[in-house]
């Protein structure tokens, strides 16, 4: 309805740029198509506002009753663990080097490594297409989970507060005299 109604708008906008141009000349006959077609026009555009309206109405009907799915927070990330998500949704893919056999993410930004894309892959924010053999390169892609922490509703943890690599601890920072 509201794409029938855009369509009679376009129309009638056309016919009226139509009866403007040069070719036609300006006498009273021209001016009363002019007036039909304005008034054609007031009654398209309002129709067409009108099935604005009723769709709006039932979008947000939609959007109301459609389960959302709950998740109590969103995983907190270091900021490498950040900037390797970031570099995932830019675009990457999951190799697996022929002779030393180790796995890797290659983007557009460098590689990431096997220990840092299964940790994303863990917390839900990363998935591969498996379709793909591992030696030709199977696409990461982001989740909507991993879409929320990028979008900044979540913020970078301090590097301190998580390790970037599961199971790895850094060490105590130490000062030592120069």
């Amino acid at each position: 309805m509201l794409a029938s109604a855009e369509v009679d708008v376009a129309f009638h906008r056309g016919r009226l740029a139509r009866l403007f141009n040069d070719q036609n000349p300006l006498d009273d006959a021209a001016f009363a198509l002019v007036e039909r077609t304005l008034g054609h026009l007031k009654q398209a555009t309002s129709l067409r506002e009108n099935h604005r309206a009723e769709t709006a109405a039932r979008l947000e009907e939609v959007e109301r009753l459609t389960p959302r799915p709950e998740r109590a927070e969103l995983p907190e990330l270091s900021p490498p663990d950040f900037a390797a998500l970031l570099a995932i949704s830019q675009g990457a893919t999951l190799r697996q080097n022929l002779l030393t056999q180790r796995t890797y993410a290659r983007t557009g930004f460098g590689t990431i490594g096997q220990f840092v894309v299964e940790f994303l892959e863990g917390e839900g924010l990363v998935e591969r297409d498996t379709s793909h053999p591992l030696q030709a390169g199977q696409p990461l892609t982001v989740t909507p989970t991993g879409r929320e922490v990028l979008s900044g509703k979540r913020r970078p943890v301090p590097p301190a507060a998580r390790p970037a690599v599961p199971g790895f601890t850094r060490p105590a920072p130490s000062r030592i005299p120069r």
